[in-house]
């Protein structure tokens, strides 16, 4: 059992009623005011608010990373805090039906709200969308992502009778990656970037008025992630990014990556934004033959993919911390995703050239190596990023 109150530092603000209340009892102006004090500062985990179902109490549950985070974060903003905290209190005073309290980890509070296992921070990423921000990104992000057929006349459609298709992406070049022209045998110009009718980057432009934050921090996300894949490889056919979310379907389309000129790595760098459950679930099929005379057929033809893996276990990775690093022949090895109800960013790169040295330290670093009884065109390496 997790002792939450050790492994972060939270300060629980408690409301009683007497009697049930469907109405908010924060105003407006304050708690937006109080959110924004806490979800930009990078000494905050999130900010979670519970609400009992019979409407009798309700409680505003601030994680910091730490005592120390806590500590940093109140040097500057406390006075602020205790302000808005004030005024929310004042709201409520006169109703005798209300009654607040305040708790932190040192009192050793335990809350009748469930608790949540938030990931470790990384280099990369040290926030988790709060709830507003989620249903956000599903709201106004995620339509977008979904693929487009041309119609005619510069007008694009969603075609209905597509599952599991997921929600995609461009990833523009924001660093020295090289996108290579390609060839016309690894080409996607006709089922790849032509179904897709934006780029990330575009995509979050359109953000910025309705929810600033949401454009600051996946702006700096993704400019982040491309500057840590750059690390790693020189030059790739094209980049992506798929969001993850059950609403997109319970699972997304079996599918392998178009075959090259030659077998090439996919490397791709999973974020987690919100950590609602145990974790979306990768789904890895036995590798193909480089042999197999349909070895073409397979990315333009899922439903040939579904009747050749029929009846056997894929080897399955639980996507638990905010950052994972995957390479792996994505044109030999069947693959798909099985949502839940988290938020997940994959950037993907496909059949990228490695800097000198790097695929032995992603070999290194891989906690477990699938398929490692194959030849090494064959396996998949994975690894937490810390």
């Amino acid at each position: 059992m997790i002792d939450y109150n050790k492994k972060f530092y939270i300060v629980y603000n408690v409301l009683t009623f007497f009697t049930p209340r469907s109405d908010s009892v924060y105003p407006e102006s304050e708690l937006v005011q109080l959110y924004s004090l806490l979800i930009n500062s990078p000494h905050v985990v999130t900010v979670e608010n519970h609400v009992a179902e019979n409407k009798l109490s309700s409680e505003l549950r601030v994680i910091f990373w730490s005592l120390d985070s806590y500590n940093n974060w109140a040097s500057e903003n406390r006075s602020k805090y205790d302000e808005l905290v004030d005024l929310i209190q004042q709201v409520n005073s006169t109703d005798s039906n209300v009654k607040f309290e305040r708790y932190t980890s040192l009192d050793n509070y335990i809350s009748a709200f469930p608790y949540t296992n938030y990931s470790d921070k990384n280099n990369l990423i040290n926030w988790t969308l709060i709830d507003f921000h989620k249903h956000f990104m599903i709201e106004h992000i995620l339509p977008l992502g979904k693929i487009r057929e041309h119609v005619g006349n510069g007008q694009l459609d969603i075609p209905v009778n597509v599952k599991g298709q997921g929600s995609r992406f461009i990833k523009e070049r924001t660093s020295d990656i090289i996108r290579r022209p390609l060839s016309s045998i690894s080409t996607k110009d006709r089922s790849f970037p032509r179904l897709i009718a934006y780029s990330f980057e575009q995509t979050l432009i359109t953000t910025m008025y309705k929810s600033p934050w949401i454009y600051r921090k996946l702006t700096d996300l993704t400019d982040q992630v491309e500057q840590l894949a750059s690390e790693f490889i020189t030059d790739c056919d094209n980049a992506a990014v798929l969001i993850g979310h059950e609403s997109l379907g319970k699972e997304l389309t079996l599918h392998t990556h178009r075959v090259g000129d030659t077998i090439q790595y996919s490397f791709t760098i999973s974020v987690r934004l919100t950590f609602n459950g145990p974790g979306a679930k990768l789904k890895f099929y036995k590798p193909l033959s480089k042999n197999d005379p349909q070895l073409n057929q397979y990315y333009s033809n899922p439903m040939l993919l579904y009747e050749l893996v029929n009846g056997e276990t894929p080897e399955e990775i639980i996507i638990k911390d905010r950052t994972n690093i995957l390479v792996f022949s994505a044109s030999l090895i069947p693959h798909t995703v099985e949502y839940d109800n988290d938020l997940y960013l994959f950037y993907v790169y496909d059949n990228v050239t490695f800097k000198e040295d790097k695929f032995n330290e992603i070999i290194n670093r891989s906690s477990t190596t699938y398929f490692s009884n194959l030849d090494a065109d064959s396996r998949l390496y994975f690894y937490t990023y810390q």
